[in-house]
């Protein structure tokens, strides 16, 4: 009896698929070692193809008081293949000095494994921003005294918190303090009036300063009153009189 010829059945190999860290590109999938009796095999190879993938890269928001230093930025970087040496920094063009506002923190990409073609060529870069507020500035009043009856003295007025070298004429109007005399028998409370004291980088808080009214120094002077003498000495004629009357009674 005839023996039927022994066939095997195809077999696919491939060649060695890319790995995650394969760059973009196209890799040939090769098939070989399938034999048949009957059939001449032709390999036919396929294509695999890697895409760019997406980064995207944040900026996270900070904000600092004015005349401060600006605090670390920081981001996060969306889609980035694990070991893919690729460094976001970021920036901004605020500095120590510059006023209170709103400024961009913008996102750059350090590439030195020149891995940054394997995604898309628009990376997503998403601005944050650093946010500059007030500084406090405190307005203060200094206390002073004067005594009772005088006119009162000049009002001294400092300044607290200054910063970045400013000096008070960071003020829209120069303060102007005033007394307050409130119903106290030696003291008075000094309160700080001011003219719409603003400054753009600055919270204005006064602070009341306190004047003591003391007590005035008051002389009593005894004043000397000298009688005439006649009306000091004894009236002796009167005296006598009276003495003779009763003698001749």
């Amino acid at each position: 009896m005839a023996t039927r010829p022994q066939s095997s059945v195809p077999r696919r190999r491939s060649a060695p698929s890319p790995t995650q860290s394969s760059s973009v590109g196209s890799y040939t999938i090769h098939v070989a070692g399938a034999a048949a009796a009957n059939y001449d095999i032709t390999f036919i190879d396929g294509t695999l193809t890697v895409t760019p993938a997406t980064l995207t890269v944040r900026a996270n928001n900070v904000n600092r008081t004015y005349g401060q230093n600006n605090p670390a930025l920081t981001g996060t970087v969306d889609g980035l293949v694990t070991g893919d040496n690729i460094i976001a920094l970021y920036s901004t063009a605020a500095t120590f000095s510059s006023p209170v506002g709103v400024y961009a923190i913008t996102a750059a990409l350090s590439d030195p494994s020149h891995r940054l073609s394997n995604y898309n060529n628009t990376v997503n870069l998403i601005d944050g921003s650093l946010s500059i507020g007030r500084a406090t500035l405190y307005v203060v009043a200094f206390d002073s005294s004067k005594v009772y009856g005088q006119g009162n003295p000049t009002l001294a007025i400092g300044y607290g918190g200054l910063v970045n070298g400013d000096i008070p004429s960071v003020l829209s109007s120069y303060p102007t303090a005033t007394v307050d005399i409130t119903p106290r028998p030696t003291s008075a409370h000094t309160r700080s009036t001011f003219r719409a004291a603003l400054a753009r980088n600055y919270d204005v808080v006064f602070v009341d300063g306190t004047m003591t009214v003391t007590p005035a120094p008051l002389t009593v002077l005894a004043r000397q009153l000298l009688a005439p003498l006649r009306e000091l000495e004894p009236d002796t004629h009167r005296h006598d009189s009276r003495a003779s009357s009763m003698a001749t009674c």
